[in-house]
């Protein structure tokens, strides 16, 4: 019996297979080339509004306490949200029987099971944004407080003769 590698066809098939590979890749280098390119350019351009955007909202809670504590706020409420929309779909998971599609509510408890778990992975995202957010406030405001501190210990010995 003859294997497949020592016969006549297979090495033809995978010479001509090698060949169709080696064009098709020649014609799309340049077109996904340009595209990646694009695409890297538009990432560099999102992050880089992000990081501004991140800037001003960092700028915006250390100038007013009031905002500084809704963002607070927000957080909590994200932290709830995600609480809230697993502990539905847990319960939805829970009265669901053993075979999950078979009526009608099942399939729609299902479907709402789906829907709050996607909701809690929003408000989780939500929430661990807004939380790094606050730690890099409060290390600014750290920072702040720590300049401070020792301002008047650099002004008590330059007084001193």
């Amino acid at each position: 019996m003859e294997t497949p590698f020592v016969s006549l066809n297979w090495w033809i098939s995978v010479v001509f297979v090698g060949i169709a590979i080696n064009l098709v890749s020649n014609y799309l280098k340049t077109p996904l080339d340009q595209r990646l390119s694009r695409y890297s350019e538009r990432w560099k351009q999102w992050a880089e509004e992000r990081r501004l955007k991140n800037a001003d909202e960092i700028g915006l809670n250390l100038d007013h306490q009031s905002i500084l504590s809704l963002t607070l706020q927000k957080e909590t409420r994200a932290w709830l949200q995600v609480m809230t929309f697993c502990i539905i779909a847990i319960a939805l998971r829970v009265q669901m029987p053993a075979q999950p599609f078979s009526s009608i509510p099942d399939i729609i408890s299902f479907i709402v099971q789906t829907i709050m778990i996607l909701a809690s992975l929003l408000s989780l995202n939500r929430a661990f944004r807004l939380g790094a957010l606050i730690r890099q406030i409060d290390a600014i405001q750290r920072d702040i407080i720590a300049e401070e501190e020792t301002e008047p210990d650099l002004a008590e010995t330059s007084k001193k003769p």
